[in-house]
């Protein structure tokens, strides 16, 4: 069993770093494909509180005084 395992020498490694080398090019490919399907406008980003209060300001929940004093305070 030894002398078959020295026997394998180069082709036994050759063909590990083969699966290697295929296994990492895989990966590559497939974080490309993901990385072009994204769309950057899709991206969410968070909400401020100052986002809500004009967004309510805007669909009339608030009026333009309650909105200045919101706005103050949030700016501080």
């Amino acid at each position: 069993m030894m002398r078959e395992l020295s026997d394998m020498g180069v082709m036994g490694y050759s063909n590990i770093f083969m699966v290697l080398w295929w296994t990492f090019v895989v990966v590559m490919v497939v974080l490309l494909v993901r990385g072009l399907m994204r769309n950057p406008g899709s991206e969410k980003r968070e909400k401020t509180p100052l986002d809500t209060l004009k967004r309510r300001y805007a669909q009339g929940e608030i009026d333009r005084e309650q909105y200045e004093t919101q706005r103050r305070v949030l700016e501080k």
